[in-house]
């Protein structure tokens, strides 16, 4: 035969009914169990005389009246090696109740009748979801009550309610937030959501919040508690957040859109669980702690009795119930056990680790990481420095970073100057596409055709026709009379023609793919120490605006954008080019060598500094002569009209300014 355990007891006889009573009640609170009268507490079937079968199954139906509720059960006779034993299988009390003896609650434990009191009763009964807070009773009454937030939640609730102050009773009723059983009644979760004052009721709804410095809890940079109710702990909280944590800036076309370091839906899915499912018995309060690689939401309470961590994001139970559905009223809840999934799924768009949930004794804990110091595959040595200094400082500046990593000069200036020649390039093509669209309104020339005459028998180049194609053609055709347009010239030169849309739209892709660059340029300049310039983030939202307008088929303001962008980079270098000189004058100060970064007249030195168009050479007679001659040239050259229209477009806006 089995042993006593959690739903077993033996009994060799009984002298105490009482003590029946008591395991009988202790079964019907746990899981149920059964009572043998007749076996020794090791197993030896002892078994119950014939003559007294009757009369102890009498007694022990007395001893079962004495547990209220009296638990479902069953009485019987059974015989065992050939001996009589009377059982009685006690059924567990059903959910939402429990059961007492002589008004005391017992709970089996292993082979122990346990007496459940003070907070182990409690979570007992919160367990069986026999017990919530918000339900409680509270002592207020309807002074008590904001008017102003009960009908601002009546109203989102239910927008065309007429709110009337005289039926507060009622409407705190119909909510099942009061009752009237000899007076009003108002339960607490009331006093969370309308109360004028909740922290003297409910002083535990409190949220702490804590910014840190570094990872650890040791100095704290900024802090703050809400005390209000829960939508004003919602906001309170959310705004801290927001002011303790980084936002980037990402722009496409012309809209500016702010990328927080937490996906925001994600942390306020986090607050919004932790105030509606909290355990408000504890006196403990919710704290929120950020540090610079992560925030933690740290609840009193751990999960419902029913929930595991294995089971989150797949079933909803709610600890407060009241609290749970004023929460859904205002949309802030589903329960439809989406919330963890969706946290999920915004951290990984975000490239970002997945929520961290933990039960910590009798707390529970949601981690968010931002990725800072997750993965450093890929970095260099001097990115690994510059990190682990501002793991340790809040900030570093350019000359921190090359006294740390020695060196004098980011590698990504060299890829800065490609870029304004790129765009310089670009800003040159797209006027030599307006010009040429402009010339075909003029002559009411529409391509893709031939090469139409013009004086003297010279040809004009199709409309987008690259120079190179048209020298070609006129290597293999020479100059005078082409095939017309069913002949075989013809022909060849339809081929690869481009519309003006086509056009505009290569040049919009080449435009994107700059400010992409430009982009990725910025994030290399902080990474290696350097502060980005101003002009840098106006020269993006230029080549935003120049890309957008290119896409309208709008080359006059798509020159007029390039041209800003082009004049904000260039900006943007020189002021790159005097941080960097700033800080490597202080950095040879200190090393003793004075102002070596500049020669005898002052100039920067080209042998040690970046040359980013900053380099000032006074010019002589020889120099002045050489630049007239240049002048002439050109003007000599836009004054030759066999020369390909692309070429006379960029001579005439090169001399334009002289």
């Amino acid at each position: 035969m089995n042993v006593e355990g959690q739903d077993l007891e033996f009994k060799r006889s009984v002298t105490n009914f009482k003590e029946v009573g008591k395991t009988a009640c202790a079964f019907a609170n746990a899981f149920g169990g059964r009572i043998i009268i007749g076996v020794a507490d090791d197993g030896d079937v002892i078994g119950v005389p014939d003559d007294a079968v009757n009369t102890l199954q009498q007694r022990l139906e007395g001893a079962m009246q004495q547990v209220s509720p009296v638990p479902f059960h069953r009485i019987t006779v059974e015989e065992v090696e050939g001996k009589r034993t009377v059982v009685v299988e006690v059924s567990q009390a059903g959910q939402g109740t429990f059961c007492t003896h002589d008004g005391i609650v017992y709970h089996r434990t292993g082979s122990i009748n346990t007496k459940l009191g003070g907070r182990v009763l409690q979570s007992y009964l919160m367990d069986r979801y026999i017990l919530s807070f918000d339900e409680s009773r509270s002592q207020a009454d309807l002074s008590d009550i904001d008017m102003d937030r009960l009908e601002g939640f009546l109203k989102e609730r239910t927008p065309n309610l007429r709110f009337d102050e005289g039926r507060v009773e009622d409407y705190l009723i119909s909510l099942n937030l009061a009752e009237t059983n000899g007076g009003l009644s108002i339960k607490k979760a009331a006093l969370l959501f309308f109360a004028r004052d909740p922290g003297r009721f409910v002083p535990q709804s409190e949220v702490k919040l804590v910014r840190f410095k570094g990872r650890e809890p040791v100095d704290i940079i900024d802090s703050s508690f809400a005390g209000g109710t829960m939508l004003d702990n919602l906001n309170v909280a959310g705004a801290f957040i927001k002011r303790n944590t980084r936002t980037a800036m990402r722009i496409e076309g012309p809209e500016r859109e702010e990328i927080p370091e937490y996906p925001a839906a994600v942390t306020r899915e986090a607050l919004v669980n932790a105030l509606t499912h909290r355990d408000y018995f504890s006196r403990d309060a919710i704290q929120i702690n950020i540090f610079d690689d992560r925030i933690e939401f740290v609840s009193p309470g751990t999960l419902p009795a029913g929930l595991s961590l294995e089971l989150l994001g797949t079933v909803s139970k709610q600890r407060n119930p009241l609290t749970y559905r004023l929460m859904r009223d205002l949309g802030l809840v589903e329960g439809l056990a989406t919330g963890i999934p969706r946290m999920r799924s915004a951290m990984r768009d975000a490239d970002l680790p997945d929520p961290v949930f933990e039960e910590l004794g009798s707390f529970f804990r949601v981690t968010l990481m931002n990725g800072t110091g997750v993965d450093r595959a890929g970095l260099n040595k001097r990115q690994l420095r510059a990190i682990e200094h501002l793991e340790e400082n809040p900030s570093i500046t350019s000359k921190t970073y090359r006294e740390l990593v020695g060196v004098s000069n980011p590698m990504a200036v060299a890829d800065l100057n490609d870029l304004v020649g790129e765009q310089q390039k670009l800003l040159d093509d797209t006027f030599g596409a307006k010009r040429t669209m402009d010339d075909a309104e003029e002559f009411e020339v529409s391509p893709p055709g031939p090469p139409m005459l013009w004086d003297g028998g010279i040809n004009m180049a199709p409309l987008f026709e690259a120079p190179e194609a048209l020298a070609s053609e006129q290597g293999e055709g020479g100059g005078g009379e082409q095939g017309g347009p069913g002949g075989q010239g013809g022909n060849q030169r339809g081929r690869g023609r481009q519309s003006p849309d086509q056009k505009l739209g290569q040049l919009g892709q080449r435009q994107g793919s700059l400010r992409k660059k430009l982009q990725r340029l910025i994030d290399r300049f902080r990474i290696e120490g350097a502060n980005p310039p101003n002009q840098f983030e106006g020269a993006g939202e230029a080549m935003g605006e120049a890309q957008k307008a290119l896409g309208e088929n709008n080359p006059n303001r798509a020159v007029q954008e390039q041209s800003r962008a082009l004049d904000r980079l260039r900006k943007g270098a020189e002021s790159l080019a005097e941080q960097m000189m700033e800080g490597g004058e202080a950095q040879a100060q200190a090393k003793g060598q004075g102002k070596s970064g500049r020669d005898p007249l002052g100039r920067p030195d080209r042998s040690r500094r970046p040359d980013l168009g900053l380099t000032v050479k006074i010019p002589d007679q020889i120099d002045i002569q050489r630049a007239r001659e240049v002048l002439d040239e050109l003007r000599t050259r836009l004054g030759d009209p066999s020369r390909p229209v692309i070429e006379l477009d960029y001579l005439e806006r090169l001399i334009r300014p002289f």
